[in-house]
């Protein structure tokens, strides 16, 4: 995709994800919770952009939004406090990084995506981050909602990707052409 395209694309993905986060926040705060920790990504290489989205999250009364920091290799990824304009440092593999304080597990994570399928199994840069991240949670009983964030022009044919016995398939992937294989269900209130 070019600049032009690009953009659009990252404006069409914000606005999907604008409209199901607030819903998934006007019923978090319907059943009485006051606090909300939402894990986004900072885009690097050919991954969307939705920095704006971050900066209406980090603003909202309780969200508190966080970035991933890699701590150590080939272990689960940290994830600290991100603001609009705080201090970052480049990380592991050149990626900015908050200064911020480490939060807990997440309500809700964003994850980057260069591939997907129809079922919401991801392929990334292959470090394995994510899925061991996901996994930890996941023994640790922990319920986190995973979006998958990707280009629609990253969906990958039936049959062309087998996910390893590791792969943690997402709950959703938002793209800018709509939802796979579609937008989480916001439970109701109450």
């Amino acid at each position: 995709m070019g600049p032009a395209a690009r953009a659009a694309a990252d404006a069409r993905l914000a606005q999907s994800l604008a409209i199901w986060t607030d819903a998934w926040l006007a019923n978090r705060r319907a059943r009485g919770l006051t606090r909300h920790a939402v894990a986004a990504f900072w885009p690097i290489g050919s991954e969307p952009d939705l920095r704006g989205l971050y900066t209406h999250l980090a603003s909202l009364d309780g969200v508190t939004l966080a970035l991933p920091v890699v701590a150590r290799q080939a272990a689960p990824l940290l994830f600290r406090r991100w603001s609009a304009g705080g201090p970052m440092a480049s990380g592991a593999y050149g990626i900015p990084e908050p200064d911020g304080d480490a939060v807990p597990a997440p309500d809700l994570v964003l994850v980057p995506l260069l591939g997907f399928t129809d079922e919401a199994d991801r392929i990334g840069y292959g470090g394995g981050y994510y899925d061991r991240t996901l996994a930890d949670w996941r023994a640790r009983g922990l319920t986190v909602t995973t979006i998958g964030v990707a280009y629609a022009c990253g969906r990958l044919a039936p049959g062309t990707h087998a996910p390893e016995p590791h792969d943690v398939r997402l709950d959703a992937v938002a793209t800018d052409a709509g939802w796979v294989p579609t937008a989480p269900p916001v439970p109701p209130a109450g």
